[in-house]
């Protein structure tokens, strides 16, 4: 199998770059699973404009990854605050994951802001890639198990000019 010949047309990779294809998306990611949940002080601690913010919060919320709540402080009108799903929590490995990977091989260590750990044992964390049987896998032994429709007979990989055209 020559990855040239897979239709990467229903990609997973390409569906979460649509969804989370921006610094703003994996921000707020950052900061609704550390606590940071209300529309303000997401504003604040985020750096993103209202504008963005709202759109950015509209997506994850229409996708199902975080949920839309309201509260009310005395008096004043209701203001939104986010809470993740299930489908949400689902991405703390990945959030994890870009996190260690930034803190490894973009930022000096005496940059690290955070380290994840067990909070029942105050170990720090780490991700990695595991089979079944919980044995892990380094990256250089990972297989691809491409399935059979992806490999369309006169599939051509899309390219700048006519993207996704089969030949004839």
């Amino acid at each position: 199998m020559n990855w040239k010949d897979v239709d990467t047309t229903n990609c997973g990779i390409a569906a979460c770059a649509d969804l989370f294809g921006d610094r703003w998306a994996l921000l707020i990611l950052r900061d609704v699973f550390a606590g940071v949940t209300r529309f303000g002080d997401l504003q604040r601690h985020t750096g993103a404009s209202t504008a963005v913010l709202a759109d950015r919060l509209r997506r994850l919320v229409g996708a199902g990854i975080l949920r839309e709540t309201a509260y009310r402080e005395g008096r004043a009108r209701s203001r939104s605050a986010y809470q993740p799903t299930e489908k949400g929590l689902g991405l703390v490995p990945v959030i994890v994951a870009l996190a260690e990977y930034g803190y490894a091989f973009l930022m000096s260590p005496e940059q690290r802001i955070v380290s994840y750990l067990d909070a029942r044992t105050g170990e720090r964390v780490r991700t990695a890639l595991v089979r079944g049987d919980g044995t892990e896998v380094a990256p250089g032994d990972l297989a691809f198990d491409v399935s059979p429709g992806a490999l369309a007979p006169g599939y051509t990989a899309p390219t700048s000019r006519g993207a996704g055209r089969t030949r004839d």
